[in-house]
């Protein structure tokens, strides 16, 4: 939220007043304390009194040996969280795989039951038709019985309409009211076959056979139970089969799956083993040169008889990570014989404060108090290669700085 122009100087300002309140700026811009304190170790690295506290913590060993021997931890940390994403990808597969395994012989039996079955769309209501009308041909067999009767003796109507018709055949010529009557009655002999033909072929639709009625009420009792089965119509099964042989193909390329992603798997933790034992050589010979280079800087700073070595152990596979195969720890041993111990455990506040020296600075500030009457300043310079030799000689020496504390400063200062 503040606004910066990039390339331009960050300035961070806090004004505290004589009666104790103070305000913080960012680029004149007015923030919190609590932005100022967030912002402000990102941007310049502070050192006091304390700053031992953070050297005895080995969680800050690694990133200082890898800072010190420029070792490509990013590289590493990368290819861990490939290597972890491809083994998160693997257990997916492998559990989708394991559900799918369980679900498959469900899933066969059912296709079997289905296939069996072989239910066609539109079945269930051309059976109902048909179920309804042998019904209707069970109620209507008396009724229907009687008719063909009627129309099929030689004393039936339409036999009398047949024989009424010959008859009046030999004598229609004779007038012409016969001869209408002839053609009415040839009509009603057609009318009245036509309706012969048709009770006959319903008799024939709605032909009560038992056999055949059990035969239809079976097959729909069967397709309307699998239907209430598998949660759906009649006329949905086939979509039902066809969903059920997608789903047993992809349990088949499931298996597939996860061999591909145990080649990935595979492929990736070989790659982050590479990359991670390359990180451990850099790191342990990163360590050599750190324990030359803070040895040589021991017996300036008054620690002649301490020794420094920086422990870089290859952990268990399962405690491998994103900063690679590694535990590191700076260790150290104060006293002749005595055995190397954590930095931290051994080492007392003086011997800490100097350690820290060990590593020196390229800029150098002096930070001191002065008073005018009630009135206490705070002032910091930078000082230049001259003032930084004898400002390291003062605190060599003490108030009174001699030729030898020069000196020492001068071999401090080399190779800076």
């Amino acid at each position: 939220g503040i606004a910066h122009e990039a390339g331009e100087p960050l300035i961070l300002k806090r004004r505290v007043k004589s009666d104790g309140v103070s305000r913080g700026f960012i680029d004149d811009q007015l923030v919190s304390a609590g932005l100022l304190r967030a912002l402000a170790p990102i941007l310049v690295e502070l050192h006091g009194q304390h700053d031992d506290r953070g050297l005895v913590n080995p969680r800050g060993h690694r990133a200082l040996l890898d800072r010190y021997a420029r070792a490509d931890a990013a590289g590493v940390e990368a290819a861990w969280r490939e290597w972890r994403a491809a083994e998160e990808g693997l257990a997916d597969a492998r559990d989708r795989l394991s559900e799918a395994a369980a679900e498959q012989d469900l899933l066969l039996a059912h296709l079997a039951e289905l296939i069996e079955l072989a239910p066609v769309i539109g079945e269930e209501e051309e059976l109902a038709e048909a179920r309804a009308t042998m019904q209707k041909g069970e109620r209507l067999a008396g009724d229907l019985a009687e008719l063909q009767h009627l129309w099929a003796g030689s004393d039936s109507a339409l036999a009398s309409l047949r024989s009424a018709a010959r008859r009046l055949d030999r004598i229609a010529a004779e007038h012409s009211l016969l001869t209408e009557a002839l053609e009415a009655l040839d009509r009603a002999v057609i009318e009245a076959s036509e309706a012969e033909d048709k009770i006959a072929a319903a008799a024939e639709a709605m032909a009560h056979d038992p056999a055949a009625l059990d035969r239809i009420e079976t097959r729909l009792f069967e397709l309307r139970a699998a239907a209430r089965k598998h949660g759906c119509t009649v006329d949905e099964l086939p979509a039902r089969m066809l969903a059920m042989r997608t789903r047993l193909d992809t349990i088949e390329h499931g298996a597939a799956e996860v061999t591909r992603w145990e080649q990935l798997a595979s492929e990736a933790g070989e790659a982050y083993r590479t990359r991670a034992e390359a990180l451990h050589a850099v790191r342990a010979a990163g360590a050599v040169r750190l324990d030359a280079a803070v040895a040589a800087e021991l017996a300036p700073l008054k620690l002649d008889a301490a020794r420094f070595r920086t422990a870089v152990t290859v952990l268990p596979e399962e405690r491998w990570g994103p900063h690679g195969l590694d535990t590191v720890e700076f260790l150290i041993a104060t006293n002749p014989g005595a055995d190397f111990g954590a930095l931290g455990r051994i080492a007392s506040g003086g011997e800490l404060s100097r350690f820290i020296l060990a590593p020196r600075g390229t800029t150098h500030y002096v930070i001191a108090k002065s008073s005018e009457g009630t009135v206490t300043r705070t002032s910091v310079h930078l000082l230049d290669a001259a003032g930084r030799q004898e400002e390291i000689a003062r605190m060599l020496s003490g108030a009174e700085i001699t030729a030898e504390a020069r000196a020492q400063a001068d071999r401090l200062l080399e190779g800076v």
